[in-house]
């Protein structure tokens, strides 16, 4: 049972708060941050302001809440409610799109901002509550997955699960033309429009040898983590466990880790995928919902997504390898042509795109076998928190193999 123990943890997350200010900006070299930096000032969001706005107010709500979670039916109704006020607001903002389009600033369009600003004020009125029954869901389903520590209270999750529901900031990254490697990355102020994602990237013409793309993430592994006010349900339950994972994981080598990039990170962000992904299928299904699979299936017409876009990678990779820039870039421009005709509409395809989704082993992208291999590890562990125990302290790839061939071996010799 998750209980007010919570608090006890709550004085600590200071630590976790410089933790992550302190080693943000290592994950890139200093003349890649200078030229992000240099060429998105107009447009660049600012972490250091926006965690000392939102840690405080979202540690007192969690320390002093004086109102209790409540009952099952209630949280499916106040949960129910806000999924509705969420798709309201999502049909009108694309009404008023459409009638600022057609016709301009008129009448019409005036009435529809004042219905869409009472609208956002009802919904994020409600936000909080469904915030804090979301924490508290995904907690209680990490204290039985056997994460956390016991105390005379209660079981205790550490760091408590804390996450707001914001605009999320986009995210200019940056690869080589000539390879496919995340250089470094620049948080940029959320709800930007296209044509402002392509003046950004139209700044970096100059760098012969840089593709950037604007990308918008959905979230944020800030402390509390960002989820995308726009999210649907089952996203923003894999989101918010997927950045806690990784609040987790800052208290040990592995998470420590994640900031060399590389196969590093990339194990980072399988365990939070994988994690994610178990936790927010069983929350989903309390709530009387079928969980998404994890991978986009085929369409109606045979066309597999999946597929088609691993295949993508792998020759990009092998034109890149081989010193064909131009041919790639062409290459990349046609698949993407060929997935918008298919209805999957990509903006830009091109490295940086690539770069960003290569850590991420569940990607349609991934052409790494860890993620298969990681599931396959999974399967030797009776609980989420075994297995992610059994992993923290790593920090290589060749770790995780010795570890799975070792499982491999014990559970043969179970036979």
């Amino acid at each position: 049972m998750i209980t007010k123990g919570n608090r006890v943890a709550s004085s600590l997350l200071v630590l976790l708060l410089a933790v992550l200010l302190f080693l943000s900006p290592a994950c890139q070299s200093d003349a890649t941050r200078d030229v992000l930096r240099e060429e998105t000032s107009s447009y660049r969001f600012s972490l250091v302001r926006w965690q000392v706005t939102n840690l405080p107010v979202k540690l007192v709500s969690s320390i002093f809440n004086v109102g209790e979670v409540p009952p099952p039916e209630e949280r499916k109704a106040l949960v129910g409610e806000f999924l509705a006020l969420q798709s309201e607001v999502r049909s009108l903002e694309r009404q008023l799109a459409r009638a600022v389009a057609v016709q301009g600033q008129s009448p019409e369009t005036e009435t529809l901002e004042e219905e869409l600003r009472e609208l956002r004020l009802e919904f994020m009125s409600l936000a909080p509550h469904v915030e804090a029954i979301i924490e508290y869901e995904v907690a209680h389903v990490l204290a039985s997955q056997g994460f956390g520590f016991s105390l005379a209270s209660g079981r205790v999750i550490f760091p408590p699960v804390l996450f707001v529901f914001q605009p999320a900031p986009s995210m200019l990254v940056a690869s080589p033309r000539d390879r496919i490697q995340l250089l470094g990355y620049e948080l940029l102020c959320p709800s930007l429009t296209v044509s402002q994602f392509e003046l950004v990237e139209g700044r970096f013409a100059q760098h012969d040898n840089l593709s950037v793309i604007v990308a918008s993430p959905g979230g944020l592994a800030t402390y509390p983590s960002i989820v995308d006010e726009g999210a649907r349900f089952y996203r923003t339950l894999y989101v918010v466990v997927h950045e806690w994972v990784h609040h987790y994981l800052i208290f040990y080598p592995l998470g420590r880790a994640w900031f060399q990039g590389g196969v590093a990170r990339q194990l980072n962000e399988t365990v939070a995928d994988i994690t994610g992904y178990e936790v927010a299928d069983q929350i989903y299904r309390q709530y009387g919902y079928e969980p998404p699979p994890w991978q986009t299936p085929p369409t109606e017409t045979g066309f597999n997504y999946t597929a088609e876009m691993r295949e993508t990678r792998l020759v990009t990779g092998q034109l890149l390898e081989e010193g064909r820039i131009d041919e790639a870039e062409q290459y990349m421009e046609e698949r993407r042509q060929l997935f918008v005709d298919e209805g999957y509409y990509i903006r830009k395809l091109n490295q940086a795109y690539f770069a960003i989704r290569d850590p991420y082993a569940f990607s349609p992208t991934s052409i790494s076998p860890m993620g298969e291999q990681l599931q396959e590890l999974r399967s030797y562990y009776d609980t989420l928190g075994e297995f992610v125990l059994a992993l923290r302290g790593l920090t290589t790839y060749e770790e995780v193999l010795r570890l799975l061939d070792e499982k491999r071996a014990q559970h043969l010799d179970s036979y």
